[in-house]
């Protein structure tokens, strides 16, 4: 089972690395294991509470061909903002992750990707 969702936040609990947007976690999940099962999987995209003109995820435990889907159904999804207005999502638009009406944290893929390459030297040893 993988972990899809890696986060690194500073002393204060920002987000201190760079954060992916749509476009690269579409490109990312595509070079995974469809098949594969993460156990933080994204599910349910929504306009995100703190910045309507981001994409927020709600994690889910399901395999990476379902995440991919979720992701690739937000890319030029139009999503109504909390106070109103119609936020268009496109491929450089920020990811959180948080449930619909809550705040959450940026998704972090350079994060991801150093986690992931970890797991793979792990397992091939």
């Amino acid at each position: 089972m993988l972990t899809l969702l890696a986060r690194v936040t500073d002393a204060k609990g920002e987000v201190s690395e760079q954060v992916s947007d749509l476009g690269e976690l579409i490109d990312l999940l595509k070079t995974l294991p469809q098949a594969a099962t993460l156990r933080e999987g994204l599910c349910n995209p929504h306009s995100y509470r703190g910045y309507y003109d981001r994409v927020a995820f709600e994690l889910c435990q399901n395999t990476v061909a379902e995440s991919l889907e979720a992701a690739q159904s937000a890319m030029g999804a139009t999503y109504q903002g909390w106070k109103g207005g119609e936020w268009p999502m496109h491929r450089l638009t920020e990811v959180h992750i948080a449930s619909p009406g809550d705040c959450g944290p940026m998704l972090c893929l350079r994060c991801l990707k150093h986690s992931m390459e970890a797991r793979d030297e792990h397992t091939a040893g």
